[in-house]
């Protein structure tokens, strides 16, 4: 283990090291270990070193994480059968708590079943009472019901006639107002067929006006462009022959010859009928 780690499993505590801050001096002694390395990637050997410690490093890793997971599975373990004899103590205590009750508890139900007894008798006195009174203000009820039902029948037929009356009146006002409405709306389409009919027509002068700029544009480009050709080719043949005339003059300086020799010799090299021979304009 010491071939591939900084730290040996065999002298570690799991319980220490996990506990009260005993990680730190683990820690510690691999940081010191590290930095007392003296790196040195100059030599084959020196960046094998290099690559080992780190792997080392990586390695102390592994070992002490794998025991922190044992350590924490361990507890759980532990954690799981303390909460069973928990749970066993609370449900037996609760059992012989009850036990221990049932006498008192049986004894609060026979009183409570008397209580609800007497109370339930009281409320059945109290309803006869009360039932023999409201027999009598029945009575007196159903004369007061007999007059107020003929005045309601008098005056329910009183409002059904100004119901029908209303109804009546709303569905001429109705009428008279979806007449005026279709009429509005056939106006607005009659307005909006018109303003679409005058749009139409603007956009086809407009279409029509647009072609004619357009031509327009494309015949005075097109005579911009002929001009410029023009005037590309003038400007191209006078500087053709200013570097011919050049070229004549050098030539008859270099070699002696007469002017209209020299000036055919320079026309043939123009044409391009000498191999390897060119002017450069």
């Amino acid at each position: 283990m010491g071939e591939t780690a900084l730290i040996k499993v065999e002298e570690l505590n799991p319980i220490e090291l996990f506990t009260e801050g005993g990680i730190d001096n683990i820690l510690n002694q691999i940081k010191e270990k590290v930095e007392r390395h003296v790196p040195d990637v100059s030599t084959a050997q020196g960046r094998k070193d290099i690559a080992s410690l780190a792997r080392k490093v990586a390695s102390s890793k592994v070992i002490l994480d794998d025991m922190g997971k044992r350590v924490v599975a361990d507890w759980k373990a532990k954690s799981k059968k303390v909460d069973a004899e928990r749970k066993k103590a609370k449900d037996t205590l609760d059992a012989m708590r009850d036990e221990a009750r049932r006498p008192l508890t049986e004894w609060e139900a026979v009183e409570q079943a008397k209580e609800d007894a007497l109370h339930l008798a009281a409320e059945i006195e109290l309803a006869e009472d009360d039932a023999y009174a409201e027999e009598s203000l029945l009575k007196r009820e159903r004369a007061v019901v007999a007059k107020e039902a003929e005045a309601a029948r008098q005056k329910a037929e009183q409002e059904q006639k100004e119901h029908e009356d209303r109804i009546a009146r709303e569905a001429a006002e109705r009428a008279t107002r979806d007449a005026e409405m279709a009429l509005q709306k056939e106006k607005e389409r009659a307005d909006q067929a018109e303003a679409r009919a005058r749009r139409e027509q603007d956009a086809a002068v407009q279409a029509v006006k647009d072609e004619a700029d357009r031509k327009e544009q494309e015949r005075i480009a097109a005579e911009k462009a002929e001009q410029a050709a023009v005037e590309r080719r003038a400007s191209n043949k006078l500087h053709r022959a200013k570097v011919n005339r050049e070229a004549v003059r050098s030539l008859m300086n270099m070699v002696p010859m007469e002017e209209p020799s020299a000036v055919g010799l320079i026309a043939i090299i123009a044409d391009g009928k000498i191999d390897n021979v060119t002017i450069q304009y």
